[in-house]
């Protein structure tokens, strides 16, 4: 696979609901600040800056499968890690 082009990771929420990488900020999600309350937008910067895990995940779950789809013995890590940024993202 080709090399990333984005921003490496790991992002986080930044103050005022920007999303970035140590203090340098990728992107700002409207209202997402916690102190507005508004618990769609948070989830949508939390979504954001799960993003690079997701990522990562999901090309380790594709690097395990086989020729013809099957799992290999590096799958349960794999699946492990998609777990972790899944949650990353949604909790």
């Amino acid at each position: 696979m080709s090399e990333a082009k984005h921003t490496p990771g790991p992002w986080h929420i930044m103050p005022r609901g920007q999303v970035g990488c140590d203090s340098f900020p990728i992107c700002e999600v409207y209202d997402a600040d916690p102190r507005n309350d508004n618990p769609e937008q948070e989830a949508n910067a939390r979504l954001i800056a799960a993003s690079p895990d997701l990522l990562a995940a999901c090309k380790r779950l594709i690097d395990c499968l086989g020729p013809d789809g099957y799992h290999s013995t590096a799958g349960k890590p794999a699946c492990d890690a998609a777990r972790a940024a899944i949650a990353r993202a949604t909790t």
